[in-house]
């Protein structure tokens, strides 16, 4: 049986598995990892551990994460097209996990798929990627934005008023500074984000179109021998 025109599958599925799996991660870490900053450590040590500390960062990996098992998982069904194509039964967790449990290989040999069909499921697969790519750095200056706008509501309690109130502008300041250190940290981790996902595209785009290339050249084959 083949899989539907435009099976939604493959991209839902893929997705939902990825967003659970990368979730469970992150909660799993935050909740047993036990970080403390050092005023002493370096630069790139102390955005690490402002980042691991941080919530909205926190989400911002777990999305990243689970385009990055998306893009894994994309390429083992482009794997599973792969046999599909060339009448090989793939393996039954690869097709789980590729949203192609309904795809089984095709009798008689090598046998091609409609091509327009294959382009826009390879666009269809790829909306996600695209759509990550697209937004991570905007997350990151949401976050950056929230920041400020929270850092300068608490600029307020700068402003010394009777006995010790220097001191309580003093924890202010601080206390402000703080939490800009966090916040801009969430662009710098939006933007770093971006290029990997960007190679996981390139990756799930190349496979998808080898796999394109690889229909076309049974089509040709099959026309061959038909001649």
């Amino acid at each position: 049986m083949t899989p539907p025109i435009l099976a939604t599958r493959e991209l839902s599925h893929p997705l939902t598995i990825s967003l659970l799996l990368s979730s469970s991660i992150i909660v799993t870490i935050s909740r047993f990892l036990q970080i403390t900053p050092s005023p002493n450590e370096h630069w790139f040590a102390g955005i690490l551990v402002r980042v691991a500390l941080d919530p909205y960062s926190q989400s911002m990996i777990a999305f990243f994460l689970a385009l990055v098992f998306y893009s894994v998982f994309q390429v083992f069904g482009a794997d599973v097209d792969e046999k599909h194509l060339n009448g090989i039964q793939a393996h039954p967790f690869l097709r789980f996990l590729s949203g192609r449990a309904d795809v089984f290989p095709m009798p008689g040999g090598k046998r091609s798929l409609n091509h327009e069909i294959q382009i826009e499921q390879l666009s269809l697969n790829l909306a996600p990627l695209q759509f990550g790519i697209w937004v991570m750095p905007l997350l990151g200056f949401i976050g950056t934005v929230l920041g400020i706008s929270n850092s300068i509501g608490g600029l307020e309690q700068m402003l010394p008023s009777g006995e010790g109130g220097g001191a309580r502008a003093g924890d202010s300041i601080r206390t402000v500074l703080t939490g800009l250190r966090f916040k801009f940290n969430t662009t710098f981790v939006g933007l770093c984000l971006v290029v990997p996902l960007m190679l996981c595209l390139i990756s799930v785009r190349t496979v998808g179109r080898r796999n394109l290339l690889l229909s076309m050249s049974v089509d040709i084959e099959n026309s061959a021998g038909s001649t």
